[in-house]
Formats: C-alpha cells, sequence, structure tokens
C-alpha cells in the first residue's frame, strides 16, 4: 500500500477528510504521545455518526479490537478496525473536551477545544447541527478501577505507532489532537496526528 493524501492535525488542531467506500485511513501518531478524538459522519447523512456508547454496546468492549466495526449512532458498522501498532490503549468513555471544561479547570477563555475543533471542521459542510457526539479517544489511557473509578495515565503511544480503518461506506473523518494540557493525557507535550489515507498496489 501507499499514501494517496496526506492530512496533518497540528498540536490543539484539527483535520478533516473524506473517505470513499472501501477506502484505508492510516492514523499516525507523529511523535508519538498524543491523544486524538476521532469523529466520523455518513457522507450522504450526516445526522448519522460513529457512536461510542452503540459501539460498546455491540462489542462489549471499551474500544474495538483489530477486525471489530465502530458502528454509527444505527447500529451500521462505520469503520472496521484493521491494524493496531499502538499499544491499544483507546477510550471510548470521555466527552470531548469543550469550552465549559476548560472553564471548570480555571483554563484561559481562548483555550482551543476538541468540540469546537469539530465544529470548525464540519463548517465546510453545512455544519454540525447536532451536539457533539461521544468521540473515538485514540491513544488514550484510561483504566477502570474494580469500585468503577476512573484514572487517565499519559499516552504510551510511540512515535509512529498508528490504527488503520477500513471505511464500510463513504464517510467523514474529523482528527482533533487533543489540546488537554491542564492535566496530562498526551505525553511529552501536545504534538501533531496524520491522516494518511492509502492506496493498495
Amino acid at each position: 500500500m501507499e499514501v494517496s493524501r496526506t492530512f496533518e492535525a497540528p498540536a490543539s488542531g484539527y483535520a478533516v477528510a473524506e473517505i470513499k467506500a472501501e477506502g484505508l485511513v492510516r492514523i499516525v501518531n507523529a511523535d508519538g504521545g498524543q491523544v486524538g478524538d476521532l469523529f466520523a459522519f455518513v457522507a450522504e447523512k450526516r445526522s448519522e455518526y460513529a457512536s461510542a456508547p452503540h459501539t460498546r454496546s455491540i462489542t462489549r468492549r471499551l474500544f474495538p479490537s483489530e477486525g471489530e466495526f465502530i458502528f454509527s449512532s444505527e447500529r451500521r458498522p462505520m469503520l472496521q478496525l484493521v491494524t493496531d501498532s499502538s499499544p491499544g490503549r483507546h477510550d471510548t468513555l470521555y466527552a470531548a473536551c469543550d469550552p465549559k471544561r476548560y472553564e471548570m479547570l480555571g483554563a484561559l477563555p481562548d483555550h482551543r477545544t476538541c468540540a469546537t475543533n469539530l465544529e470548525e471542521a464540519m463548517a465546510v459542510f453545512g455544519g454540525l447541527g447536532m451536539p457533539t457526539p461521544q468521540p473515538f479517544n485514540l491513544f488514550m489511557e484510561v483504566h477502570v478501577s474494580e469500585s468503577g473509578g476512573l484514572e487517565v495515565t499519559p499516552s504510551t503511544a510511540a512515535p509512529g505507532d498508528f490504527v488503520l480503518f477500513k471505511a464500510i461506506e463513504d464517510v467523514i473523518l474529523v482528527l482533533s489532537a487533543c489540546p488537554m494540557d491542564v492535566y496530562e493525557i498526551s505525553s511529552g507535550g501536545l504534538s501533531a496526528l496524520r491522516i494518511e489515507l492509502l492506496e493498495r498496489k
């Protein structure tokens, strides 16, 4: 396979890409340690989106394993996880960071957020038109204790680690390089992520 197009989500920023059905897309942790909020929408019906709660209920896992699917809000498969070269720690429990979250944490009013990144990315498609969906938090390490407590530890993704998805139908992908820096979820500081569209030789 070879890379046909590349889209970079700069530190605290975002990238958006349109993926055709059967297309392969690789999300690369360029420098390692960066958490990325992944959102996906059905291209022809943007009210249908990749849904973490529906995916969890179908797979009975906190994140799909290789060969499994990310399902839509209408319980249809949207993306298949083909390969995961990372330690395999991803999160589907935490909501996207938003202005209210940073206000609660005492950050400056103009702090970038994943919710704002998503809104800006979808503006070119006519706007988001819905509340911010629950993201798939790639490379984010959330540990659930026996008592139900949640502990977030810095990402252990190495430079070049990636997840490879196959689109089941035409989709719009938005990837936000999470700006969270009030507490450490991305290790080694904030950095870029990359979307690569692949072609089979």
